[in-house]
């Protein structure tokens, strides 16, 4: 009997300790999962490139989707508007897909442009928007900031020409104009190419194009320790283009993991970042 009492003893402990286990992971995973869905952290890159001859700080938003970080987003813009940016460039998804709400995109623009000049490519949530009639270019434009829809502005930056191009990229909407990307890449000036897809550096990269600025990939959704991002629709597993700067010959292409979610799976290890690049003619 004391035996029988024993081993019922034993396997009660055992229990207690799987249900005192499971419960502190379902604490973390929660802790993690509010911290990756409502953190925001800054990201800042350096990129050198000879044709530049004064800093230029680019402030890099992608993937808002209709997430607001304070009221009208103003705790977002208060860290846009300390950092002093030269100009913003935005690559896309800053509304959702599944729903009609443009309001949340007009006061970022149009508080976005106060602050520093404002251009934007399109991502593939305003593309499937633009397909159920919602003229978001027209929306877009109306807050005053540059819609770029395979269009060029120029512009001057502390002394620099610069040349900023937005390509219009979605395999379910059409194909990405080459005529552009190539027209694009015959100007003589310092060429920022905003284009949401990262993926698409395999034919943007084979241009004369100085740097390219992305998201759209939310950074893998689920980050690994030291591995990086676990998944990505076009890439597969543990995708090598999520996030950070990459440097083709030269060539640099940045990658936001972007603002907000638009998935049914979570971000997890994967807080969201604001991202800023300097852009420096040499690194003391």
């Amino acid at each position: 009997m004391k035996v029988k009492k024993f081993f019922i003893k034993q396997k009660l402990i055992r229990f207690l300790c799987a249900v005192v286990g499971l419960v502190f992971f379902a604490v973390l995973l929660y802790a993690e999962l509010d911290r990756s869905q409502y953190d925001l952290g800054v990201t800042s890159y350096t990129v050198q490139d000879e044709k530049i001859t004064a800093p230029i700080k680019v402030a890099l938003i992608a993937d808002l989707h209709n997430h607001e970080y304070g009221e009208d987003n103003s705790e977002l813009l208060r860290i846009i508007r300390d950092s002093e940016p030269d100009i913003i460039a935005v690559v896309g998804d800053i509304v959702y897909k599944r729903s009609d709400n443009t309001s949340v995109m007009k006061q970022f623009f149009a508080d976005l442009k106060d602050i520093a000049p404002t251009c934007c490519c399109l991502g593939n949530h305003e593309l499937a928007l633009m397909n159920r009639g919602i003229d978001v270019k027209e929306i877009m434009k109306e807050t005053g900031v540059a819609v770029l829809d395979n269009e060029t502005v120029f512009t001057e930056i502390n002394g620099n020409a610069i040349a900023i191009g937005g390509l219009t990229y979605n395999p379910d909407y059409g194909t990405p104009s080459l005529e552009y990307l190539e027209e694009f890449a015959s100007i003589d000036a310092y060429k920022m190419l905003l284009c949401h897809y990262p993926e698409y550096q395999w034919q943007f990269m084979k241009q004369d194009i100085d740097i390219a600025m992305c998201g759209h990939l939310h950074g893998g959704l689920i980050r690994i320790p030291n591995l990086g991002g676990l998944f990505a629709p076009t890439q597969g597993f543990f995708p090598d283009y999520t996030e950070g700067v990459h440097d083709f010959d030269g060539k640099k292409m940045v990658i936001s993991r972007g603002l907000g979610s638009s998935s049914f799976i979570p971000r997890v290890n994967n807080p969201a970042e604001m991202v800023f690049v300097n852009i420096v003619g040499d690194i003391l």
